[in-house]
């Protein structure tokens, strides 16, 4: 069970970050589709996922807290959305989470589809 194993967790957080400072959120989702095809068959496969995506945007939020300006931030995008800052930065980690596991889900549904798939 590889991705239960925390190295997963880690090194998919890891690259996670690494690929959110360099391309953006969209690094997100690639990594949750290359998760999803070499761990189709991986038990557990959106929890990991989503868990590495989730902590490394709260890792991210949380270094750009302390050097940077993520809490003005949080707080003028929560008063425009009506929602206190807090809720913000959780509405923002839970979207990394969403997006890292449905995409590992999907491509591992769609894998594991494909290669059970027999035309004849």
């Amino acid at each position: 069970m590889i991705v239960n194993n925390p190295r997963f967790i880690t090194g998919l957080a890891t690259l996670s970050i690494i690929g959110t400072l360099l391309i953006g959120w969209l690094s997100l989702l690639m990594l949750g589709l290359l998760a999803g095809v070499l761990f189709a068959r991986q038990p557990r496969l959106f929890l990991s996922s989503a868990l590495a995506g989730g902590s490394a945007w709260l890792l991210l939020l949380l270094c750009n807290a302390l050097f940077g300006e993520a809490a003005r931030l949080a707080t003028a995008a929560g008063g425009v959305l009506g929602m206190p800052g807090w809720a913000f930065v959780l509405l923002t980690v839970t979207f990394a989470a969403l997006l890292t596991g449905c995409a590992a889900v999907s491509a591992g549904f769609l894998t594991r589809a494909w290669s059970d798939f027999r035309p004849f």
